[in-house]
């Protein structure tokens, strides 16, 4: 636990965005302290006597809550700004001045999932009607010049072939997008198909819980939170293509 505080000291200090693996073992870890809590607090002998594991419990899981809770915020755009006193070229020091990170690329992978990096420009167009000074730049991955000249890159390699192919040319220049969106389709069309017989298990649990042959109430609480868990996860994914 101490490892991973400094971790995220210096993670903090240097890095524009928040650490994915960072976010799910905080997220991860609060999860498993609050079940070992309520284990621990569930064995207390008495109300008021509070043993050494218990107070242990409460401590990891409330340095957890906190780092996962500081490391869902946005860092501040000054904290990694060059000096207006350094003129050393940007290319030495490995910086880009003018290839600053988009909103979306800045965003934690909670706050893409859920597109919540889009509620203050959300919030602006409710205000007032948008001008083009109001939005920001796109990623990089995104951008004209980045995707013609990704594209011309394959396209120039294929002018050296005997039989140049538009077609692959596209297909190598853009292989990963479709096959991550193919991925995210497939997936969340499975889930779909998962939801009906997760509901199906819930009614038949629901219509013979007081009966003789009914399923324990742990199974009922399995299919609501499978049930549950599927639904997000298919929504996440059919928004993520």
């Amino acid at each position: 636990m101490a490892t991973a505080v400094c971790l995220h000291y210096k993670e903090q200090l240097r890095n524009r965005v928040a650490s994915t693996p960072l976010l799910l073992f905080w997220l991860g870890t609060a999860l498993l302290s609050l079940l070992r809590l309520r284990t621990a607090a569930s064995e207390l002998g008495s109300v008021g006597d509070y043993s050494a594991p218990t107070v242990v419990c409460g401590l990891l899981t409330f340095v957890a809550v906190a780092n996962f809770i500081l490391e869902c915020q946005q860092k501040p755009d000054g904290l990694f700004e060059m000096p207006k006193d350094d003129y050393r070229d940007p290319v030495e020091l490995g910086i880009d001045r003018n290839a600053g990170l988009s909103v979306e690329e800045r965003a934690n992978i909670f706050s893409r999932l859920g597109f919540s990096w889009m509620t203050p420009l959300v919030e602006k167009g409710y205000c007032k009607p948008l001008q083009p000074e109001d939005t920001w730049k796109l990623g990089r991955e995104y951008r004209p010049t980045v995707a013609i000249a990704e594209f011309e890159r394959h396209w120039n390699a294929q002018l050296l072939k005997k039989s140049p192919s538009l077609f692959w040319a596209s297909v190598w220049s853009y292989w990963h997008h479709w096959t991550l969106s193919g991925l995210l389709m497939l997936s969340g069309d499975l889930l779909n198909f998962l939801r009906p017989i997760l509901l199906s298990r819930l009614l038949g649990f629901a219509m013979t819980y007081d009966t003789v042959d009914g399923e324990p109430i742990e199974n009922g609480y399995f299919y609501a939170a499978s049930l549950y868990v599927v639904t997000t996860a298919q929504t996440l994914l059919s928004h993520q293509r």
